[in-house]
């Protein structure tokens, strides 16, 4: 309000400079964006993708636990400290419990809790399905 009434009293000439005009390009990026116009969409990989990716990675690697950990990954939405944390007695067929995160401090690995403390729980892949098999069922 202060800026406004400044701003008129420089047009009538009473004042010189406006103080408590705004700088171009200060404040919220929201006003300035034209509307409907957004950022590119990001990019998630289909079902195929993954299970091509994770069969080349496993490939690569020569081992079957990197088949698992990016499937597992993909379809539960983990993040990948948190897949990296991953205890072998929380692995369970209907859900995979989180309770660490391996993260790096200092140049060394260490467990941690969690990003989001939260979430505790993630689906596995078998029980991601079974609602897409249910549906095709019922059709």
């Amino acid at each position: 309000m202060l800026g406004t009434i400044l701003g008129d009293a420089k047009d009538w000439g009473l004042l010189a400079v406006n103080v408590a005009e705004k700088r171009k390009g200060r404040g919220r990026k929201r006003a300035r964006r034209a509307h409907g116009a957004r950022g590119p969409e990001k990019a998630w990989a289909a079902p195929l993708q993954v299970l091509l990716l994770a069969e080349r990675c496993g490939l690569l690697a020569g081992r079957e636990d990197d088949f698992v950990l990016i499937v597992l990954a993909a379809y539960s939405g983990m993040r990948w400290g948190e897949a990296m944390g991953l205890q072998r007695p929380l692995c369970r067929l209907d859900h995979v419990q989180i309770d660490w995160q391996l993260r790096e401090y200092s140049g060394r690995l260490e467990m941690a809790p969690p990003k989001d403390a939260a979430r505790t729980t993630a689906p596995s892949a078998t029980q991601s399905e079974q609602p897409g098999r249910r549906s095709r069922e019922h059709v």
